[in-house]
């Protein structure tokens, strides 16, 4: 359970501050937008490359033909 925890505790964290900061910093919708936009393209690619970096691409190699032979 604590796993579980841990592990969707940030993104509703992350979730609060989006609402919060829309709310009390952000009034302009050009600000959000700008903000949207950064997010989308610059940070989210920028994650999905450092998480692929980190992943341990060996184990899914092997790992894939098994899946596919179960699914096929």
């Amino acid at each position: 359970m604590a796993i579980v925890i841990a592990a969707l505790l940030p993104v509703f964290l992350l979730i609060v501050l989006g609402f919060v900061l829309k709310r009390s910093l952000m009034r302009l919708e050009t600000q959000w937008h700008g903000l949207e936009r950064l997010t989308y393209y610059v940070l989210l690619p920028a994650l999905l490359i450092q998480t692929l970096v980190k992943a341990d691409l060996i184990l899914a190699a092997i790992t894939m033909p098994i899946a596919i032979a179960l699914v096929a």
